[in-house]
């Protein structure tokens, strides 16, 4: 079994969901990581959930998913592109099309009217950090409206006309304010057309909004505003009102701030009486001056929108009201956290670190000077990574003085390597020195003041009155409560209110003693398949029953789910009934039928999606570059989507309380599908050698060699083996040369390699059976495994008896290591046995992931190495670890 893993559920801010990339060999310990129920987010791609296909809603969820629920179960609905705009909200979509995008359609457009311009402006290259860097400072809309411009000028004046010509040089220099320092485009004389002089005036004023000069930008829209010859005056007059608002979002000084947010107010409120095209955007401006100026007017007026149809900006009210939850949210919770330190004050001074979950967080200031690291040459004459010296220099100073002067310092001339780097370093030094500079940076913080993360749960009664009087907060906040008085509450707001929402929660927090449960559940089953409620109900049915110990009635809610509505429901709903009624199962067959899952999706290194989506296309393997057997590793892990897998509790379950001779009965079930059946095999197998089982270890390796595995050879020479002795020793080489054994059953989809795949051997074997969990608060705990109700005491006995001879016998790497050094010392003339020396010296190395971490065993690994190059020197295992050790 692979070394513990922490949850993936925080994984679901969701962003990487979409931007799928290839897969690469990791260098350390991540593996492909499967996710059978999204515990705070709706299964993605959210589409079946905003038309109202929720599934079993859990207090975790996000707010915005609770409010589209909240609609949902009170009868309401979406219509389809409120559907689409819900889902943008909840991916985190940008209101705006994407600003590359843009950014590429204006680059084709200036090349119409740019012939044969050899080299783009810098400002206009893919930067090396990943993207253009101008968003959110020049957004997609500016240019949109650059390209609209573009295209009208040079159709009516033509492409090659130089009035156009100049028009472009000055929208490439307001441009070059996104990103870079101010740059304001020439003054016109009056030689120049009126059209273009006046198309500058408003270039000049966006040049000085980019560009951060706020009081001169709302100057110069003012007097475009007041010019009934512009065309620019409609916009100009919207842009003022855009300025002062960015110019408060942007001011430190909360007095200050202030000031300018109400002048903006009282802008916004004047334009909104004439604002004509722009009424939709001046909409938005001032519900974005609320937001700041009123927020808890603003609350409740979003409150009141989101549970009835007609939303005109559903995707911002939607995030907009959630952000000022969270607002007040982390407000209660930092006074709280206050008052708690005034009746407990810290008696060490460690505790004082301000941990408020409102705490905000300056940025250093950018450094002045820029670094050039020249690094060392080994032995081998190649770079020495790590060994090095750093130098540092003004950003004004030239490449050639730099070259000179490390030069000097370094008292040698550097080598065409070493002026490669140092060319290299110093060009992105100053590309990132500009980018910090940008004026982008100051829109990072955004207007998000809740809680980031340790967000606590506090009383009910500590929300202030504002928040709860709105039906919507109110169900919110006590749904996620874990205040003991929520159900109290939500039992009284059902009872009174006969809102199919109270309900739901009333039943949600109700335990097996909650007052009013038989009502609850009687109530209950009258809730009907068809209903969006259904699924959160019927789950927390079963599981009240299942608490109560009416197992069997559990079970008859159960199957009719299973066998005709499961496909119904989304795939966390799925595995969630399946586990209720593994819970329930009567015997081994009917639990291993319910113990396998379908995953919702898998996870690898920041990517989410089907394994074949992670892996990349088809032809990214046919590539030369990948060898055979990566392109077969890549295949059979395909093979494993849409596969029923083990999922945690299950893989635990059989680990903890399946004896050796249950898991024989498990492969030989007729419901294990063959997949399963020989990873069972194995993992018996593995059991049986280390607890010298040898009838089991026997039976279970003649079905793995009739299974026709290409490792079948390794398993007969096994079968082969006439003696004790042996066998010892071919079930040591079998172990070492197949990584992937274990005694215990994981989750998740195997990877089959061997010894030989470079010997990378990081996460290889298995690791002792953890004894400890840590719960939510993550605070160590005893590790409590759920145990089959079919199970007998006495099968249960011989399972922990077995996994107390496991734990014994330590990690398997160490463990291993000995078993080879105990057989080179006890059959020195066995020409197997170099092999497996030099195996275990792989494995026990240093620098490589064992199962806490960067562990090894020092002892282990050089015993195995000495013996391997004094006693069997010329042997090609010897030699290849010399090779290896150069």
């Amino acid at each position: 079994m692979k070394a513990s893993r922490k949850s993936v559920a925080v994984l679901l801010t969701l962003s990487v969901i979409f931007q799928l990339s290839p897969l690469t060999k990791a260098c350390g310990p991540e593996s492909l990581q499967p996710i059978f129920v999204m515990r705070d987010s709706p299964d993605p791609p959210f589409r079946e959930f905003t038309q109202g296909k929720i599934g079993i809603l859990k207090p975790e969820f996000g707010r915005k998913t609770l409010v589209i629920a909240y609609r949902y179960l009170n009868g309401g609905s979406f219509n389809e592109e409120e559907q689409k705009a819900l889902i943008e909200a909840l991916k985190g979509t940008g209101p705006e099309p994407n600003t590359e995008e843009k950014i590429k359609e204006w680059i084709a457009a200036r090349k119409l009217v740019i012939k044969g311009e050899n080299e783009l402006p810098d400002i206009y290259r893919e930067s090396r950090f990943g993207s253009y860097d101008f968003f959110p400072n020049c957004t997609s809309n500016a240019f949109e409206v650059a390209i609209e411009t573009l295209n009208d000028r040079a159709a009516r004046f033509g492409a090659d006309n130089n009035d156009v010509q100049e028009w472009l040089s000055g929208q490439d220099t307001v441009f070059r304010n996104c990103s870079d320092k101010s740059s304001i485009p020439t003054t016109l004389g009056p030689e120049r057309p009126e059209w273009l002089r006046k198309d500058r005036d408003y270039q000049t004023a966006a040049a000085f909004f980019y560009s951060l000069q706020f009081d001169e930008a709302v100057k110069r829209f003012e007097m475009i505003s007041q010019d009934n010859e512009s065309s620019w005056q409609a916009l100009a007059d919207y842009l003022v009102g855009r300025t002062l608002l960015r110019q408060a979002s942007l001011e430190r000084d909360e007095p200050a701030k202030l000031k300018a947010n109400q002048k903006a107010e009282a802008y916004v409120v004047g334009l909104s009486g004439r604002a004509g095209k722009y009424r939709d955007a001046t909409r938005k401006l001032l519900a974005l001056i609320r937001y700041r100026l009123h927020p808890e007017e603003r609350v409740r007026e979003l409150a009141q929108t989101l549970q009835q149809s007609g939303s005109v900006d559903l995707r911002q009210d939607l995030i907009d009201y959630v952000w000022l939850l969270d607002k007040f949210d982390a407000q209660v919770q930092k006074q709280e956290e206050e008052r708690q330190k005034r009746l407990n004050p810290p008696t060490d001074d460690s505790e004082n670190t301000n941990s408020s979950p409102a705490t905000k967080y300056e940025p250093l200031p950018p450094r002045e000077e820029i670094d050039i690291r020249i690094y060392n040459l080994n032995a081998a004459g190649n770079l020495d990574y790590a060994t090095g010296q750093t130098f540092s220099f003004k950003p004004e100073t030239s490449i050639a003085e730099i070259l000179k002067s490390i030069e000097t310092s370094l008292r040698r001339k550097l080598t065409d390597e070493d002026r490669r780097q140092a060319n290299e370093q110093h060009e992105m030094a100053l590309l990132w020195r500009r980018r910090e500079r940008s004026p982008n940076r100051k829109f990072s913080t955004g207007d998000y003041e809740g809680c980031e993360y340790d967000c606590k749960s506090v009383p009910l009664s500590l929300y202030p009155t504002f928040l709860r009087t709105d039906e919507l907060s109110d169900w919110l906040f006590t749904f996620q409560s874990k205040d003991s008085q929520a159900y109290s509450h939500a039992l009284l707001k059902w009872r009174d209110t006969q809102s199919p929402a109270w309900f739901l929660m009333s039943l949600v927090k109700a335990n097996k003693t909650s007052p009013s449960l038989s009502r609850l559940l009687s109530h209950a089953e009258k809730i009907q398949p068809d209903m969006p409620m259904y699924a959160t109900v019927a789950y927390n049915r079963i599981r009240l029953l299942t608490e109560l110990g009416r197992e069997s009635e559990a079970r008859q809610l159960l199957n009719p789910i299973i066998e005709s509505r499961l496909d119904t429901f989304p795939v966390s709903a799925q595995n969630e009934f399946l586990e209720q009624r593994m819970n329930v199962a009567e015997g081994l067959s009917a639990f291993m039928r319910f113990a396998l899952r379908k995953p919702v999706a898998f996870y690898l290194e920041g990517r989410l999606g089907t394994i074949k989506e992670i892996m990349g296309p088809e032809e990214l393997y046919e590539n030369e570059d990948i060898d055979e057997q990566e392109r077969e590793r890549v295949k059979s892990l395909i093979e494993w989507d849409g596969r029923s897998i083990f999922d945690e509790k299950a893989a635990d379950t059989l680990n903890w309380h399946f004896s050796v001779s249950t898991l024989m009965d498990v492969a030989r079930a007729p419901v294990v599908p063959a997949y399963i059946r020989e990873r069972v095999l194995l993992a018996a197998w593995t059991r049986a050698i280390l607890l010298r089982n040898d009838v089991i270890a026997r039976q279970a390796a003649v079905e793995i060699v009739r299974s026709t595995r290409d490792n079948a050879a390794l398993f007969q020479s096994y079968l082969d083996a006439r003696t004790s002795a042996e066998r010892d020793a071919a079930a040591t080489l079998v172990l070492l040369k197949s990584p992937y054994l274990s005694p215990y059953l994981s989750e998740g989809v195997p990877e089959i390699y061997t010894a030989d795949d470079d010997y990378y051997l990081e996460m290889a074997w298995w690791c002792v059976l953890p004894q400890t969990e840590y719960d939510d608060v993550l605070k160590e705990k005893p590790k409590n495994v759920f145990s089959p109700p079919f199970l007998t005491p006495e099968l249960l006995s011989a399972a922990e008896k077995e996994r107390a001879e496991m734990i014994a016998l330590g990690d398997a790497k160490t463990f291993l290591g000995r078993k080879a050094i105990e057989w080179a010392k006890r059959s020195p003339n066995d020409t197997r046995v170099p092999e497996a020396l030099f195996i275990a010296t792989k494995a026990n190395e240093r620098y490589k992931y064992g199962c806490g971490g960067w562990e090894h065993d020092d002892q282990v690994r050089e015993d195995a190495a000495s013996l391997l190059k004094e006693r069997y020197p010329n042997s090609v295992w010897a030699l290849k670890l010399r090779e290896m050790e150069q």
